[in-house]
């Protein structure tokens, strides 16, 4: 039952606080819509810029995709002059009156690999400077270094029908093209922008491109390719990246290699490790991630293609510093807050101010309720104002008055009828004593008269009944050595008890049948009824006599979330599953036509205390008991740890 004094202690605040808590949480919600507001306004302002931002970089990648398709159209273009046409139509005219041309092709690839990769052979000499070689480098390379001052092209070169080299604006690794991917997918498909490599003539990360070419009457009769300088086409787009000040871009290959970067990246470096390269996925999108301990917004768009040409799946990245992009929604965060601050102090001290006259008297009321509360049924009041509160002080003398008189009459009155009951328990225990005594005696008389007439009777069915009235005589020896332990449970007050010694100096006497005890309670107290070693003695016991074969019976302790658990184990037949909710019970033991109180009686000693016990052993596997312990009912030796931590 709670006290007065606890309802006092327990009671909610003063009035002051609750004036000057009003008031705060009148400031605390303007605060937090304030915040709401601006969390808001973060978020909306965060999906606009990376919505804008995916715009960007997509804009960005339809740019150069645009430029490539570019470069793929002016190959087009300059493949239909009369000069490439003539020039191709020459060779393929001297290949075609050959004897064979591809012995001829073969002896010019010997001869042209075995030349030194810093060396010119007479043949690639010529080559490098005939009519169609130079034309190429007038119209192409000169043309976008005078124009743009860019110098876009790594690599020119012109092959025939036969796959035969013919013309090149820089040395070429093989004179046979005919042997290589990229040429006969450009003759299946008439055109071919290949996936990003380095040019071998530059060393230069380059987009292959290449296109069949082919004279007036639609009849194939060469190829043209073409390395186009990869960071050099991003460059040619002329797109402004530096939208904000800490903007910056990175361009990868599919599979993650840097094309172009204004970070301080390596060209062709893999960027698959990068934090925030790992968060990207689909064609498109936008997210927040630290970059140098910095967050930063990125959006990144896949490229889109451009006319006829698919694409080169590039993946255009770019970030902002959101400390730059979110600047004006952190500014209006701050101040609001600040705002918020002072609006708390100011509300604070009007509290404090308003609170001071009211509480005071209430202050004043509180104190006398607690002491009454504590018992000082003397206690008045001496507040005269003419208001409510004085009417309460008032009504508070009047009221300790009457329980003051109603205590001292009360206290009397118990005084008087716990005499009385402790005279009726007296003669009832005296009574029961001497009754079980009485009883135990004359079931002794009677188990030596049902013994000597046993003897005299050879008829079998007599006999047994003869055996059915020894059973009843030990139920009722059971029933009445029951009460006369029934009857001492609850008399004394919890005591702390030695878990170890309560099983040490319980087990001698105990007919164990062989059976060995391991005591592994060491440092363990337990907050319980006296009789608690009664309840250890009763299941070792048990364990012995009903286990059959048990060898071992073993007490341990672990502490889990619950409390404490005492286990009681032992290696024996266990209990039955079909017994497991009767164990516990004041049942007769069908076996034996034994009434069975053990169990019940352990159960009702640990229960004084609230602890509680239960079965939770395998059948056929060992019995095993569960005595759980509140967490303030036990208590464990200075650096003891539990088998659980253990």
């Amino acid at each position: 039952m709670v006290s007065l004094r606890d309802r006092i202690s327990k009671a909610p605040g003063r009035i002051s606080t609750k004036i000057v808590s009003s008031l705060l949480v009148l400031a605390l919600v303007f605060l937090a819509l304030a915040v709401y507001s601006v969390e808001a306004g973060q978020r909306s302002l965060e999906e606009a810029i990376g919505v804008q931002s995916v715009d960007m970089s997509r804009h960005f990648a339809l740019s150069v995709d645009r430029g490539i398709y570019s470069k793929l159209h002016e190959m087009i273009i300059i493949s239909m002059g009369n000069n490439m046409r003539n020039f191709l139509t020459a060779s393929n005219a001297e290949f075609d009156a050959m004897v064979d041309p591809e012995i001829y092709i073969d002896q010019q690839e010997e001869d042209w690999v075995s030349v030194p990769e810093d060396g010119l052979s007479a043949f690639m000499d010529d080559m490098l400077y005939n009519n169609l070689s130079f034309d190429l480098k007038n119209r192409l390379d000169e043309h976008y270094i005078r124009e743009h001052a860019i110098d876009v092209y790594g690599e020119v070169q012109v092959s025939n029908r036969y796959g035969a080299l013919v013309a090149m604006t820089t040395k070429s690794e093989d004179y046979r093209q005919s042997d290589e991917a990229w040429w006969q997918d450009t003759v299946d498909e008439g055109k071919l922008v290949g996936e990003v490599e380095v040019d071998p003539s530059t060393g230069a990360y380059s987009i292959p491109i290449s296109i069949a070419v082919f004279d007036s009457n639609d009849t194939f009769i060469g190829v043209r390719g073409a390395h186009v300088g990869a960071t050099e086409v991003v460059m040619e787009a002329q797109f402004e990246t530096r939208v904000y000040e800490t903007t910056e871009v990175d361009i990868m290959t599919p599979d993650l290699r840097l094309v172009y970067s204004t970070h301080a990246f390596t060209t062709y470096e893999d960027m698959s490790s990068v934090v925030y390269v790992q968060q990207i996925e689909g064609e498109s999108g936008y997210f927040i991630s630290e970059e140098g301990g910095r967050e930063r917004l990125y959006s990144y768009s896949v490229s889109p293609g451009y006319i006829e040409y698919e694409g080169s799946s590039w993946i255009f990245l770019m970030s902002h510093d959101t400390a730059e992009v979110l600047e004006p929604v952190t500014v209006l965060r701050s101040e609001i807050l600040a705002m918020s601050v002072m609006l708390l102090l100011v509300f604070f001290a009007v509290g404090l101010m308003l609170s001071a006259n009211v509480t005071q008297p209430i202050q004043t009321l509180k104190r006398a309720t607690e002491r009454m509360a504590a018992g000082h049924l003397d206690e008045r009041l001496s507040i005269k104002s003419k208001d409510e509160l004085g009417d309460l002080a008032q009504a508070f003398n009047v009221m300790a008055s009457d329980l003051d008189g109603l205590y001292a009459d009360l206290e009397a009155k118990v005084r008087e009828r716990t005499k009385e009951l402790e005279a009726a328990n007296d003669k009832l225990t005296i009574l029961g004593s001497i009754t079980r005594h009485d009883a135990l005696n004359q079931l002794t008389v009677l188990r030596g008269w049902l013994s000597m007439l046993e003897t005299d009777w050879s008829d079998a069915n007599v006999r047994k009944y003869f055996e059915k009235m020894k059973q009843s005589a030990d139920v009722l020896e059971a029933q009445l050595k029951f009460t006369a332990m029934y009857e001492k449970i609850g008399l004394t007050r919890p005591q702390w008890i030695d878990a170890k010694m309560a099983v040490d100096t319980n087990m001698p006497g105990l007919e164990l049948k062989g059976a060995k005890v391991v005591n592994k309670l060491q440092g363990l107290e337990v907050l319980a009824d006296p009789m608690f070693p009664r309840v250890l003695r009763n299941l070792a016991e048990n364990a012995v006599k009903h286990g059959e074969r048990t060898k071992t019976v073993t007490f341990s302790y672990e502490e889990r979330p619950e409390g404490l658990v005492i286990l009681v184990e032992d290696d024996g037949v266990g209990v039955p599953a079909e017994m497991k909710s009767l164990i516990f019970e004041r049942v007769m033991n069908k076996k034996t036509g034994r009434a069975g109180f053990g169990l019940y009686l352990s159960r009702a000693i640990l229960a004084m205390t609230d602890i509680v016990i239960r079965e939770a052993g395998e059948p056929d596997a060992g019995a095993r008991f569960e005595i759980v312990v509140p967490k303030a009912d036990y208590r464990l030796a200075k650096g003891k740890a539990s088998k659980a931590a253990a």
